[in-house]
């Protein structure tokens, strides 16, 4: 069970909106309401109730206040130290990589003083709106960015902010976005999610913020809106074509 202790100050009974919207997805729900909670103040606690036949959500301390739902019976067993046992540096991660449409061929015109200036503008749009919704920069490949975020839905704002200042600027960028699970220790970030992660970027068309099913799902009841999807096959990935949904804004205007 996982209950959830009331921030200081929120009045007896209040819950908190939007985790409804939660995807219930087997152990990842743990570090999702977690990640999610952070948002709003809460503190997620792994708890054991030997008397409830399935794992469930709590809104509360002692006694809870609210509950919101049965979690999947594929939850791990409710010890926090029991999650990622043996592997302390898995986490789950939403994952953004933003790269330059034609940044070779605009170098060639621009010529190299112009372009650095322009380049430079460029990364410092990225990092403030990296800062502005706490995403945290991993790379930089000179002309794009990969970065990290605890919340789908600051990852995808931070990506059509940056799509829409640099459209302003005259440039276009490609956006990948993806959520999965990734070994993050040292700085560094690795695992197919991210190999995922930047196969969409590379899918995506110019001025367009594209995002795995997933990362859709997890946005329900967000406000985020999105194109219809399109199955695109990811180069170098085994299995399917895999569904990709592009954001709707202002730098980008579906394609027939």
């Amino acid at each position: 069970m996982i209950a959830l202790k009331r921030p200081a100050g929120m009045a007896q009974g209040a819950v908190p909106e939007g985790f409804m919207a939660v995807r219930e997805d087997g152990a990842a729900i743990v570090s999702l309401v977690q990640a999610a909670l952070r948002e709003i103040g809460w503190t997620a606690i792994l708890c054991s109730f030997p008397k409830c036949p399935l794992p469930m959500l709590v809104f509360g301390e002692e006694p809870p206040i609210a509950f919101i739902g049965a979690a999947s019976q594929r939850l791990p067993p409710p010890l926090a130290e029991d999650i990622n046992q043996g592997d302390p540096h898995r986490a789950l991660l939403t994952l953004l990589f933003t790269d330059i449409v034609g940044s070779t061929t605009l170098a060639e015109q621009l010529g190299d003083a112009v372009w650095h200036a322009l380049l430079g503008r460029h990364n410092d749009l990225v990092r403030t709106q990296l800062a502005r919704h706490r995403g945290r920069e991993i790379d930089n490949a000179g002309d794009g960015f990969f970065a990290v975020f605890d919340s789908p839905a600051r990852a995808v704002r931070c990506g059509e902010a940056i799509a829409d200042g640099l459209r302003a600027m005259d440039l276009d960028v490609r956006i990948g976005i993806h959520s999965g699970e990734c070994d993050a220790a040292a700085g560094h970030v690795t695992g197919l999610a991210v190999h995922i992660a930047a196969r969409i970027t590379a899918a995506a068309r110019p001025g367009e913020v594209l995002v795995s099913a997933i990362v859709k799902d997890l946005l329900v009841g967000s406000g985020l809106e999105f194109f219809d999807g399109q199955l695109h096959a990811l180069k170098g990935l085994s299995g399917p074509e895999r569904l990709l949904f592009p954001l709707k804004c202002a730098s980008y205007v579906a394609h027939d």
